[in-house]
């Protein structure tokens, strides 16, 4: 699998690229962020090996962060609906530049030029070597869901993977392959659905009624109102304040 972030302050972008990663079957979105900052914090968490990357974005751009070397280890897939910018994309070894908006098919030309530049995959599980057997996976993943629910953790905005291993003395690569592996999703998906589910709570609670919805979205944990919104619009269906007025 080619693990991917998506780095796009456009939510609307966030969409094509997960539908027709899916359709790929090889390309799997492990985080979706809105400027490079979230892209920084996703990366303590997550293993990534390519990066869809916009341009425009608020405080840092695209091709400033690729200029300061931010970017390291990860191949980069420039996504903008800026022409003007391909030549010194690809000066900075850029895999591709896709100009929105743009087709399944290009986009699979894309991801076909990640794959020759990628090392090749064994057909085995990438946590083969680990020597953690499936019921002691269990047993973490169902340890970690526990500490969640009684210490609440996801509270923090600021959550690493690093900090949950030593506050359950539990090993880091224990505890992202019992995730990954039972909860069938990646680190920082997992935090942020019980962050969901924290910010749906309080946006019910009648005595929060006063509080604003980015003021509930800070308080349950995440770090960005628009990282909230798509969030909750992709799993609910409906807006916050939608979901928070019975419309």
């Amino acid at each position: 699998m080619i693990r991917s972030i998506i780095v796009d302050d456009e939510q609307h972008s966030w969409y094509v690229l997960e539908r027709y990663a899916l359709q790929c079957g090889d390309v799997e979105i492990v985080a979706r962020c809105s400027d490079i900052f979230e892209l920084q914090e996703a990366m303590k968490n997550e293993t990534a090996d390519l990066v869809f990357l916009d341009i425009q974005m608020p405080q840092i751009t695209g091709l400033q962060a690729l200029r300061s070397n931010m970017l390291k280890g990860v191949e980069i897939i420039l996504v903008t609906a800026f022409a003007e910018h391909a030549l010194e994309a690809f000066e900075l070894d850029v895999v591709d530049y896709l100009l929105k908006p743009f087709s399944f098919e290009r986009f699979g030309k894309a991801i076909g030029k990640v794959r020759l530049v990628l090392p090749q995959e064994q057909p085995a599980s990438r946590y083969a070597k680990s020597g953690l057997p499936s019921a002691d996976a269990e047993r973490i993943f169902k340890q970690v869901q526990l500490y969640f629910e009684e210490h609440k953790p996801y509270l923090d905005a600021g959550l690493r993977l690093d900090d949950l291993a030593k506050s359950t003395q539990i090993s880091r690569n224990h505890i992202s392959q019992a995730i990954n592996e039972c909860g069938k999703t990646p680190f920082w998906n997992f935090v942020n659905m019980y962050r969901l589910q924290e910010a749906q709570r309080r946006l019910k609670d009648v005595a929060l009624s006063h509080y604003t919805i980015e003021a509930i979205a800070l308080d349950a944990g995440f770090n960005s109102l628009s990282t909230f919104n798509s969030l909750f619009k992709r799993v609910v269906g409906l807006t916050p304040k939608e979901w928070r007025s019975g419309e």
